[in-house]
């Protein structure tokens, strides 16, 4: 069982204490390349703004902020995966070999497809983008109802696109809110800095949440990433409270600093920007440049989570083992009987072959236990008749 008493926490931290001036500085590159591809884009929006501040700039902001997503995703995440490897390393009999070339030399395998899958990428960015919709409309109505009953001029122009719509003039109802932004603005900029603070925190949780799979990866090398998620969704099943509550206590820290930072930044920015009677101000950017700021503070503090990872793993090993062996017995059964095409088939005889090597290796070193618990019985019985004589 998982537990997190004083040896445990103090291994954690005297891990995290010792490697933290490496890893502060592969955190310094990472955050230094998020930055980057962050003013690469926001100067994009800074020279255009009649583009992203016109007719259809919510959508061109909208699409810009996609493409700036899918750079920081595509060339941080093998950083990510050289991270969390390098700081594995200096925890081992290795750590001496872990020089900052050994973090951009690891990049290239962070690039493939099994390690890049590990992290769900995709379905999460799928669900973020679902959170973000429906946090976007409830928080629009609700902000919508509680500044209209602290500010006169907003509520008579509410007031005045509903009778516009009863009567039918929708015309004069677009107009009416195109004429007011300014008085609108607030609005979506609050419901905007929620919806995308919750959208964006789920995101970086789920994706520090499956980095465990990158154990089971290298450990089930040519599995398909579906197993994969199932083995870790079920592996931990009769622990899992125990797991989260070691996750929800290490990830604390990271927790509240990307709440301050990016509440912070966000409010700072924009009612800087509102109080200065900027003509200029896009939600999208202001958004961005929160959600980058907190990235990059909450980075170094990724090896507390990583060494809780890792000692988990360490300690919990064989019990994992047998969880995810039987796991695989299950998964690998269902997929032959779902299997069609020659390379599925091809995949789940070599993931079964993976899982006979493990079971064997197992037998093996229950063996070598046994022999060495029976070598130390018969010390022990020499050296007692050694006495008695």
């Amino acid at each position: 069982m998982i537990r997190l008493d004083t040896d445990f926490k103090k291994k954690v931290k005297e891990q995290t204490k010792t490697n933290f001036a490496t890893t502060s500085s592969f955190a310094g590159f990472i955050g230094i390349i998020a930055f980057v591809l962050f003013l690469f884009v926001s100067l994009f929006i800074i020279n255009f703004p009649d583009v992203f501040n016109g007719s259809y700039g919510s959508i061109y902001s909208i699409l810009l902020m996609v493409l700036f997503l899918a750079l920081i995703l595509g060339i941080l995440s093998p950083f990510y995966y050289s991270y969390f490897a390098c700081n594995t390393i200096l925890n081992s009999k290795r750590s001496d070999d872990v020089k900052f070339t050994s973090f951009l030399k690891t990049f290239k395998f962070g690039l493939n497809k099994p390690i890049r899958g590990a992290l769900s990428i995709t379905i999460n960015i799928l669900w973020s983008i679902l959170i973000f919709v429906f946090a976007f409309t409830i928080l629009e109505i609700v902000v919508t109802v509680i500044y209209s009953g602290v500010n006169t001029e907003f509520q008579k122009l509410l007031t005045s696109v509903v009778e516009a719509i009863n009567n039918n003039d929708t015309n004069s109802a677009f107009e009416l809110i195109y004429e007011n932004q300014a008085l609108l603005e607030p609005v979506k900029a609050y419901s905007m800095m929620f919806a995308l603070f919750f959208a964006s925190f789920y995101f970086c949780r789920q994706m520090v949440y499956n980095t465990f799979k990158y154990y089971l990866v290298s450990t089930f090398l040519g599995l398909p990433n579906r197993m994969i998620s199932n083995i870790y969704k079920y592996g931990f099943q009769t622990d899992r409270k125990n797991f989260n509550k070691g996750f929800n206590y290490y990830t604390l820290p990271m927790t509240i600093t990307f709440i301050v930072v990016f509440f912070g930044s966000y409010l700072g920015i924009y009612l800087g920007l509102y109080y200065s009677g900027s003509q200029f101000i896009n939600l999208y950017l202001i958004g961005a440049t929160s959600i980058t700021l907190s990235l990059v503070v909450c980075f170094p503090f990724l090896p507390l989570i990583f060494n809780y990872f890792g000692i988990v793993r360490k300690e919990e090993r064989q019990k994992l083992t047998f969880y995810f062996i039987g796991g695989m017995d299950d998964e690998i059964n269902r997929a032959k009987q779902q299997a069609r095409s020659d390379e599925e088939k091809n995949q789940i005889n070599f993931a079964e072959s993976r899982l006979n090597e493990l079971k064997q290796n197992i037998l093996d070193k229950e063996r070598d236990d046994e022999n060495t618990n029976d070598g130390d019985k018969n010390e022990n019985s020499k050296d007692d008749d050694k006495k008695d004589k």
